[in-house]
């Protein structure tokens, strides 16, 4: 079975997390919400994956990164390997995509990917 890897960004402000949406037309997941990031490309590092993701997606750069640890969900279709960070800085985040900063019991009743509701979960709070 295809696994793959994925960097993602946990950026919490104030006792939320960002969040954005999934765009409706999406192949996988349409208009589910999400932590922002993407696949890990050949010869590239979690973390710069994860730089990379957050200056493509939200036109961002963390301050600093925690990297968390992975966790491994496996789909009927493929397995991931999410590699989350826990991410600070200052400044706007940018997205194209629906977005938002939820309370951590907010985001547990959106319409979350498995793997994302159970790193949202492993967050606490």
């Amino acid at each position: 079975m295809k696994r793959i890897e994925v960097a993602v960004a946990c950026i919490l402000r104030a006792d939320r997390c960002f969040l954005q949406r999934r765009h409706p037309a999406s192949r996988k997941f349409p208009g589910h919400w999400e932590f922002p990031g993407g696949k890990i490309e050949t010869d590239e590092t979690p973390g710069d994956a994860l730089y990379r993701e957050l200056q493509e997606e939200l036109l961002w750069r963390p301050d600093s990164i925690q990297e968390l640890a992975p966790l491994d969900h496996q789909y009927p279709d493929r397995e991931v390997r999410l590699h989350p960070f826990r991410c600070d800085g200052p400044g706007l985040l940018c997205s194209p995509l629906s977005w938002g900063w939820f309370l951590p019991r907010e985001a547990r009743r959106l319409r979350l990917p498995a793997a994302s509701r159970i790193l949202l979960d492993s967050l606490g709070s």
